[in-house]
C-alpha cells in the first residue's frame, strides 16, 4: 500500500510540474501574442497614413513591397491569423508557371488584399490599389 501511495504522488507531483510549466508557455506566448497585436496596429497605421498620403487612385511606390519588414510583416499576419504552417518542397513544386499573388488594397474596407487571381480588382467599382505590376521581375 505504501509504493502505491508513493507512485500515486509521484505521479501527481510529475503532473502537477507539467500543468506549471504549460501555464508558463501560454503566459509566455500571450505576451509574445500581445507584442505581435502592437505591431500589427504599428502596421495598420502606417498603411492608413500611405493611403492618406497617397490618395486612393495613386499607385503606391513599387519599393513599399521591397521592404523586408513589410513582408515580415504580413507572414506575421498571416500565421497569426490561420495558425502555424508547413511549407515543403512539393507545395513550391505544385506551383504553377506565371503563377504569383497580387497585392490590392481596399481602401473604402481598409483592407489588404492577397490573391492568385490575375484579374481581380479589374472589374471592380470600389476603391482598389493594385500594389504591383503583372510582371515586376520577381522569381516565383
Amino acid at each position: 500500500m505504501l509504493t502505491l501511495n508513493l507512485i500515486l504522488s509521484v505521479l501527481l507531483l510529475a503532473i502537477i510540474a507539467n500543468l506549471l510549466y504549460k501555464r508558463y508557455q501560454l503566459k509566455k506566448e500571450e505576451k509574445v501574442l500581445k507584442a505581435v497585436g502592437v505591431e500589427l496596429d504599428k502596421t495598420l497605421d502606417t498603411l492608413k497614413n500611405i493611403v492618406k498620403k497617397k490618395g486612393s487612385n495613386q499607385v503606391f511606390d513599387k519599393h513599399f513591397l521591397l521592404d523586408a519588414e513589410m513582408l515580415s510583416t504580413l507572414i506575421t499576419v498571416i500565421v497569426s491569423k490561420y495558425g502555424n504552417m508547413q511549407l515543403r518542397l512539393q507545395d513550391f513544386d505544385n506551383l504553377r508557371d506565371g503563377e504569383s499573388v497580387s497585392v490590392y488594397v481596399d481602401v473604402e474596407e481598409e483592407n489588404l488584399i492577397l490573391t492568385t487571381d490575375q484579374s481581380f480588382g479589374k472589374n471592380s467599382t470600389i476603391g482598389m490599389i493594385n500594389m504591383g505590376t503583372p510582371d515586376d521581375g520577381t522569381f516565383h
